[in-house]
């Protein structure tokens, strides 16, 4: 019996549907699917993917995210690295429940009612920074890539472009989605491997809310992996 492990290295890109469906799936779910159509008697998927997900985090915890015996790794990384940001990593760390729950408790009214009204003025004020800078970026996902050589295929998928409602709450972001792809592909380029690209998908056909897949995109997303891969 053919058996294949896949595991898909991600943020919320990869596990959320938005707008959401209760009978909808993601595309690592639907992957499996063509696959087990295909003739592979077995597909064993491990979605190792987190929310708010950045590559420092994957390097920080290689054996969870990396080393787990997979023929095939697919990185779905970059959309929390990239985007300009209004607020800095620590106190997202607080917000996520990163950092205790009593300081959550402080800080989330502060996060939920303050600052998304002045969420663009912020991002200038901070300069236009990004949690994870370009150049680390570039760093981070040589490193990640380069550990998986040799051990699994790598599929890696593009950051899905933005649209205008991201960019007027996170200015320059969009900019920034164009740059982080580029190292991406470049990082693929240099180690030999897949890079599929989500630059020609429209946000209001593939992901209304600038960020995440609707069920179409999911669907799209994973016979470009499927194809990528046969």
């Amino acid at each position: 019996m053919e058996k294949i492990k896949i595991s898909v290295v991600g943020n919320s890109v990869a596990i959320r549907i938005r707008p959401r469906e209760e009978n909808g799936q993601v595309y690592s779910l639907i992957l499996k699917d063509l696959m087990s159509n295909s003739g592979i008697k077995e597909v064993i998927v491990s979605n190792l993917s987190v929310s708010r997900l950045i590559t420092e985090e994957v390097i920080d915890d290689k054996d969870h995210f990396l080393n787990n015996d997979q023929e095939i790794t697919i990185i779905n990384l970059g959309c929390v690295d990239a985007p300009t940001r209004d607020i800095p990593l620590w106190f997202s760390d607080i917000i996520f429940n990163r950092r205790g729950k009593l300081l959550q408790a402080i800080f989330n009214p502060i996060y939920q009612y303050v600052i998304p009204k002045f969420r663009s003025k912020l991002v200038r004020m901070r300069g236009y920074n990004s949690w994870v800078s370009l150049d680390r970026f570039n760093i981070n996902m040589d490193e990640i890539i380069s550990s998986l050589v040799g051990k699994s295929k790598i599929v890696v998928l593009g950051i899905n472009p933005g649209n205008e409602r991201i960019e007027k709450q996170l200015p320059k972001t969009l900019t920034r989605y164009r740059l982080y792809n580029e190292v991406l592909q470049s990082v693929c380029n240099n180690h030999g491997i897949t890079f599929i690209s989500t630059l020609d998908l429209k946000s209001e056909e593939y992901f209304p809310d600038g960020v995440h897949y609707n069920r179409v995109g999911h669907q799209l997303i994973a016979g470009r992996i499927f194809d990528s891969l046969i």
